[in-house]
């Protein structure tokens, strides 16, 4: 266990603090580890790493497994904290006298009414104004030195989940083991709070969070000033009426993010008889849901769920295939030196599957899949689905979806490396095939908030339409002596969807959120790629293509094509 020492030292809140901030850490590093059954590794917010080695080798022998494993009941915990609680006064900074330097930014106000006053801000209100600026608190004051003083302790700096980063030939995680990655999160204790409102020169009062920088106001609204001028002496007096609001604010949470879960499978590059087997199994519970409190909601920055990360080197040792259903735990009496069992598909190749049920209970906000060299699928019963804002990405040499991969408001991008896929007959071209039962969907959410109450609302942080990416390399084969295209394409059979409609709110009040008279909520962007610079590839055809072939193109709401020809049904047509 690697455990916060809890000794009161405290660190500001500024961003400099955040990364100069060192979470704990481990490193378990050998030819074999095992977790044994029950065993517990306790590090919240920390980084653990999980290293394979190479095991000395004999001339004739077989080295045993290079082999990860989790033992039924082992848990592996680098979660946030939870419950970390702190009183609601840390939400508010106190300027004692407002001065030239915090009125820097608004001229307007420079000697004016806020000049020399008292005032406590709410530094859970920032945003940016129209000429650009960043402010905290209030877009009339220059207070961002006065949040970034805020003193936090270690335990608000562990809410965020860690890492367990996985680098080896071989991973087995049993049923019935455990990976804890999840957000924890800070609550905030209810409390009475008090702000004071400004009083305009149009005679309205304003809160100092909505203030408008491009307006002058005259001074605090709860206060009255009667100047003499004849004998240069002002009168202040104190108004009861609307210029101060106090009020009671319950008790609510602030989220961190989830973890990050790295696998890295290393191929053995000596292979032979006495090559050392890789291979993954993920049979057991992966844990990494974050958890967003009714302020991020309404700020529309939510927390975010975790990441997934696999990736192969040297490939392929095997073919990948999403599926719903789980995969089947390793046999009894499995042990460190026990073979894993394989699998294989129809035409021989080795197949390794991922279960598409387990990566959706974990919460997930970010599922990466990176085997430049292995075909992936997507079976048709599997449907993959990340969090809100997040992203599905595929790479491989050939990809082929029947199912469906769900990122609302978020990203997927799939990648066919054609320069990786050897196994080409004559004339044939592979990419990535999206089948006619198949739906990728990064369309935005449609949500009602109306008459809802704070903790009951889903915001419109994800309302707009996310992006669809699929791309695929271009490569030149040699058969026979003669050059031909061997570039990957890209196929949408008949029934295929790809969907990047917008969504769209009602508000609390019940009005449709719009702006400018305009609902919110736009369409998002499909980009299909073709003949893409495969890096390193002398055999590429990209330097046949003009440059602006490959330019990016910033406008939103498009959908894209980038090949020599684009064929819609039985009617080919030419750079379209």
């Amino acid at each position: 266990m690697i455990l916060p020492e809890r000794d009161g030292e405290t660190t500001t809140s500024a961003p400099s603090a955040d990364k100069a901030f060192q979470p704990p850490s481990a490193t378990l590093a050998g030819a074999q580890i095992r977790f044994q059954e029950n065993s517990l590794v306790l590090m919240p917010g920390a980084k653990l790493d999980l290293v394979g080695m190479d095991v000395l080798r004999q001339a004739g022998v077989k080295p045993p497994p290079g082999r990860i494993l989790l033992e039924h009941g082992a848990t592996l915990n680098v979660a946030g904290l939870t419950d970390v609680q702190r009183p609601m006064s840390d939400n508010y900074v106190t300027i004692e006298r407002i001065g030239e330097n915090e009125l820097a930014d608004s001229p307007l106000l420079r000697g004016g009414g806020l000049f020399r006053q008292k005032v406590q801000l709410d530094i859970r209100e920032h945003g940016v104004t129209d000429d650009g600026r960043a402010w905290v608190g209030s877009p009339l004051l220059n207070a961002a030195g006065y949040a970034d003083q805020v003193p936090r302790k270690i335990d608000q700096m562990l809410v965020d989940g860690g890492s367990i980063n996985v680098i080896g030939r071989e991973f087995v995680a049993r049923s019935g083991s455990t990976m804890e990655l999840g957000a924890g999160y800070v609550h905030y204790l209810g409390g009475m709070v008090e702000s004071r409102r400004l009083l305009g020169a149009d005679g309205r009062r304003y809160s100092l969070a909505d203030a408008d920088p491009s307006q002058n106001y005259l001074g605090l609204a709860d206060a009255y000033t009667l100047d003499h001028q004849r004998w240069d002496v002002q009168e202040v007096f104190a108004s009861p009426l609307g210029g101060r609001e106090r009020r009671y604010e319950s008790d609510y949470l602030e989220g961190g993010d989830a973890g990050t879960l790295s696998i890295r499978l290393k191929q053995d590059a000596s292979g032979g008889a006495n090559g050392v087997e890789s291979g993954l199994l993920l049979a057991g519970d992966i844990h990494a849901e974050a958890e967003s409190g009714r302020h991020q909601i309404e700020r529309g920055e939510l927390a975010r769920g975790g990441v997934f990360k696999l990736s192969v080197d040297n490939g392929p040792f095997t073919d990948w295939r999403l599926q719903s259903a789980r995969s089947e735990d390793a046999p009894a009496g499995f042990g460190m030196n026990t073979a894993l069992p394989q699998q294989f598909s129809a035409d021989g190749s080795r197949v390794t599957t991922l279960s598409t049920q387990l990566l959706n209970a974990a919460g997930f906000g970010t599922v990466e899949l990176n085997d430049p060299r292995a075909h992936i699928e997507v079976a048709a019963d599997a449907q993959l689905q990340v969090q809100a804002g997040g992203r599905i990405a595929l790479s491989g040499s050939r990809i082929n979806v029947d199912g469906g991969l769900q990122a609302e408001s978020g990203d997927i991008v799939l990648s066919a490396a054609a320069e990786f896929d050897n196994q080409l007959e004559a004339g044939e071209r592979r990419g990535i095939t999206v089948g006619s039962g198949a739906r990728l969907s990064t369309r935005g959410q449609w949500v009602n908030d109306g008459d809802r109450i704070a903790e009951q609302r889903s915001g419109g942080a994800n309302i707009d339409g996310g992006s669809i990416r699929l791309s695929t390399t271009s490569r030149l084969q040699n058969s026979g002596g003669e050059l031909r295209d061997a570039s990957g394409a890209i196929v949408l059979e008949r029934g295929a969807v790809l969907d990047v409609s917008g969504g769209g709110r009602i508000l609390p009040d019940g009005r449709l959120a719009q702006k400018d008279g305009v609902p919110l909520g736009r369409g998002g962007d499909i980009a299909l790629l073709t003949y893409q610079p495969a890096a390193g590839d002398e055999n590429s055809l990209n330097g046949n293509l003009p440059a602006s072939f490959h330019a990016a193109d910033g406008e939103a709401g498009q959908l894209r094509f980038q090949d020599a020809t684009v064929r819609a049904g039985a009617s080919p047509a030419a750079g379209v």
